[in-house]
């Protein structure tokens, strides 16, 4: 890389500060969540969001693809989908409602192609049409931003953020509406400084989420409105480690997290406000540039203000992109986690999600592709509650697997079915169901 000071733009510097204020470029892979929107399985979004070394690379555009527009490049992608979903309510067997549906899920990436620095622009939709079962449509949109400033070698400035809407799906985690999906819009922002010494090396971030619910349903009755739920989220993070060699780094990490709800008192009658810490150890592994996995273990605590108490876990995560193998792309995903609940009668839940997805190019026709996802929610009452509430785990499972045939580079069609589960003990908040969802995508790239 060039020593920033030499480089011969000015722009790079003030599209950089500007882009840090309209939009987030974060963990852009679809979510665990959203099985309404039958992607294939991709990394579990978690609330709060995973610290940025839990995530992920994204998998770099094809080359032979993109519009030069400038000294930026632009990814435009719309991928239709039409399909069968054996229950669309995630209802216990007996009561089961199937319904065709289609989805159109537009999107486009803005993409610097610079010496140095760097900024990113995208947004995306997601919208989806039950025949059966127009309660359970859907317009999910985001906007986002990245970028990285570029102050001298091995020293660097980043920042992301973004404007999201997501619809809460039916037979997804800690999910209470009867009906019509509640949505919940995100405007997650963070920045950060890395620097690195010889070996050494440290890395400082900061970030803000805003969370707010809209209900469209009846929820619930062990339910938090969406204004009950509204809230701020902060967090700040400190990393030091040392490079063994190569590629190959060792670090430890501190972390702090607020969590402030806009209603002091929900309508429960609880604060629910409280402060977190979290210490790790992990360890980031890079081969000859095409793979990247990152592993940490440690332990957090969250401290609630009005109940006195706390809950603890040892936490985990692995992320990454493993390409050893030219034809095959594995990205692998662990993240444990404390959350926030929907539920009154429930404290919070420690989440822990464990996964894979793997891409296969055969030839320059067919890629192939399959997934699966397995969480565990392990829920805590809240100490002194009289209303049938008692320590217990939910789990979910998906897979799915798809084949795209390239009709040109630019175009691609394919089927693509998934399974999903939901299990758990309490009858009035575990999900017990299973849903088979089958469909044919058309994808054009350009």
């Amino acid at each position: 890389m060039k020593d920033a000071g030499k480089s011969e733009r000015l722009f790079p510097y003030f599209a950089f500060v500007a882009g840090m204020f309209l939009g987030w470029a974060g963990w852009s892979t679809p979510s665990f969540g959203q099985a309404s929107e039958t992607q294939p399985v991709t990394s579990p979004a978690i609330s709060p969001p995973p610290p940025p070394e839990a995530i992920p690379d994204n998998v770099p555009a094809d080359t032979e693809l993109g519009i030069p527009l400038g000294s930026f490049r632009l990814y435009p992608t719309l991928d239709v989908r039409a399909g069968y979903d054996t229950n669309v309510f995630a209802s216990s067997a007996g009561q089961q409602t199937g319904s065709a549906y289609e989805a159109i899920r537009p999107s486009l990436d803005v993409r610097s192609d610079w010496n140095n620095h760097m900024l990113n622009f995208g947004g995306y939709g997601a919208f989806g049409f039950f025949n059966s079962a127009t309660s359970q449509n859907y317009q999910n949109f985001g906007f986002n931003t990245d970028g990285r400033l570029d102050i001298y070698r091995d020293w660097y400035l980043t920042g992301n953020a973004a404007f999201t809407g997501t619809a809460e799906s039916l037979g997804t985690p800690d999910v209470a509406q009867t009906q019509s999906p509640s949505i919940v819009y995100a405007v997650p922002i963070n920045v950060g400084m890395f620097q690195r010494f010889s070996r050494l090396f440290y890395q400082v971030n900061a970030g803000y989420t805003a969370l707010r619910y809209s209900d469209f349903s009846q929820l619930n009755t062990n339910a938090l409105s969406s204004g009950s739920r509204d809230r701020n989220e902060f967090t700040e993070s400190l990393r030091a480690g040392y490079e063994l060699r190569d590629g190959f780094d060792v670090w430890l990490q501190g972390g702090l997290n607020q969590r402030n709800y806009l209603q002091q008192v929900n309508i429960a009658g609880q604060q629910r406000d409280s402060n977190g810490w979290s210490a790790v150890a992990g360890s980031t592994l890079e081969l000859s540039g095409v793979s990247k996995l990152e592993a940490f273990v440690g332990y957090s605590q969250q401290n609630y203000f009005s109940a006195g108490v706390n809950t603890g876990a040892v936490i985990f995560g692995l992320g990454g992109t493993w390409n050893g193998f030219q034809p095959l792309v594995v990205r692998p995903f662990v993240i444990r986690t404390i959350n926030e609940t929907v539920f009154t009668n429930y404290q919070d839940y420690v989440s822990t999600t464990l996964g894979a997805e793997f891409t296969y190019t055969l030839g320059n026709d067919w890629q192939l592709n399959a997934g699966a996802t397995f969480s565990l929610l392990d829920y805590t009452p809240i100490p002194g509650t009289n209303a049938g509430a008692f320590a217990h785990t939910d789990d979910f499972y998906r897979v799915s697997l798809g084949a795209l045939y390239s009709i040109r580079p630019q175009f691609q069609v394919g089927p693509l079915y998934e399974f999903s589960a939901g299990n758990g003990p309490d009858p009035n908040t575990s999900p017990n169901y299973t849903r088979h969802v089958i469909m044919l995508r058309f994808v054009a790239k350009r």
